[in-house]
């Protein structure tokens, strides 16, 4: 905390980035800071912007460099309609996902080290149903 404290004063004494700009990058730190202590196991250098999501946490496991932006979502579904589950998701060293990634597993996912992922991309190992042909899955109603 004492490090944030101090980027805080040199940022402010020098005037080079808005003081909205630093209090925002400090309540992300501080985000992250929380955030890791919820998860299965983290390396060093995490961040993840706020309004993500988490689910599942003490089974997901991150790398070193670890980097998450806007809307980034990440869950494990140990159990669905009564089906229970041992999901497992395991991300390497140097990681970057853009805003709006969603990873989902209800079993395993395993990404690995130097991984950038483009905003708007899903990754799951799980069907939501079937949508081609006669055969298309509805939803019961």
């Amino acid at each position: 905390m004492e490090h944030l404290l101090k980027i805080w004063l040199k940022l402010v004494f020098f005037k080079s980035i808005p003081p909205i700009e630093i209090i925002s990058y400090i309540f992300c730190k501080l985000n992250s800071y929380l955030i890791r202590n919820y998860l299965g196991s983290c390396g060093e250098r995490f961040y993840i912007s706020t309004g993500s999501t988490i689910r599942g946490g003490c089974s997901i496991h991150l790398g070193n460099d670890f980097y998450a932006g806007r809307g980034f979502w990440i869950e494990c579904v140990s159990t669905h309609l009564g089906v229970s589950y041992l999901p497992e998701i395991k991300i390497g060293n140097n990681f970057s996902a853009s805003n709006y990634v969603h990873i989902g597993a209800v079993g395993r996912i395993n990404i690995g080290n130097n991984v950038l992922i483009g905003s708007k991309v899903i990754i799951t190992d799980h069907s939501h149903g079937s949508y081609n042909g006669n055969l298309q899955s509805t939803p019961d109603i």
